[in-house]
């Protein structure tokens, strides 16, 4: 894997790894890796004007985990913004954080229009487990959404719960689906 520059902001540098964003850091006294300082940097660049330094710090973010459990707030803020990846990569940093405080926001992000937002909320939600039983309504609706990854995270998620709703949810699904969810009387098979 072959790390180089990819953007700056505020005197970090975020690398990318093959293209991709990861969370290798480095700091503007040159000091790299996931201590306070360079934490509280990616905090003050969730705010930055460029999408793609706010996607980079939401994601950076997301790689700390819980270590990063903190800033699950501004994260999940970060679900309402005008770029779509940066919506993408805070959906999916949440689960990643164990940001149980944000099922609410998550529950919100399945009704979202973009499809890799749903996947990634839903599989937040699944991620979290018993904390995301707030979320039944949402993923009620998931279970009937066209894409089949949005569909399996809503199950992995019901079957995490484990609840009496969670699982009247997954019984009727079951009871209804035949053995395609989405089978219908033009598409057979």
């Amino acid at each position: 894997t072959v790390s180089r520059p990819w953007t700056e902001a505020k005197g970090y540098i975020f690398y990318a790894a093959d293209g991709h964003m990861s969370c290798s850091v480095e700091r503007p006294d040159g000091a790299g890796g996931t201590d306070h300082l360079t934490y509280c940097g990616l905090l003050e660049c969730l705010e930055h004007d460029d999408a793609g330094v706010r996607a980079a710090a939401v994601d950076c973010l997301g790689d700390l985990g819980r270590q990063a459990a903190g800033a699950a707030a501004a994260v999940a803020a970060s679900l309402e913004d005008g770029d779509v990846e940066v919506r993408r990569l805070a959906a999916h940093a949440l689960g990643t954080m164990g940001a149980d405080s944000a099922v609410p926001r998550l529950a919100e992000a399945c009704s979202e229009e973009d499809e890799w937002v749903i996947r990634n909320a839903s599989l937040s939600l699944a991620r979290l487990g018993g904390a995301a039983e707030g979320a039944l309504p949402a993923l009620d609706r998931a279970l009937d959404h066209d894409n089949r990854y949005v569909r399996a995270n809503a199950l992995r998620c019901l079957q995490r719960i484990d609840s009496d709703g969670a699982r009247e949810l997954l019984y009727h699904h079951l009871a209804t689906s035949r053995w395609c969810p989405i089978t219908a009387s033009g598409t057979p098979y």
